[in-house]
């Protein structure tokens, strides 16, 4: 299993909503939506800069 933190983010009334909502169309929860949606945002940017090295 993967170790995963906790975090805080401040998003807008109607980010908020519209993220809901679509998590619930996607049959997801809505912590899941963001983290995949983050993965995604990751995954493109190191598409066009080159992979983030952790070390």
């Amino acid at each position: 299993m993967t170790n995963k933190v906790s975090v805080t983010t401040r998003y807008t009334d109607d980010l908020l909503q519209k993220t809901k909502i679509i998590a619930q169309k996607e049959h997801r929860s809505w912590n899941n939506l963001i983290e995949i949606a983050v993965e995604q945002f990751v995954s493109d940017w190191e598409k066009k800069n080159g992979k983030i090295n952790l070390e």
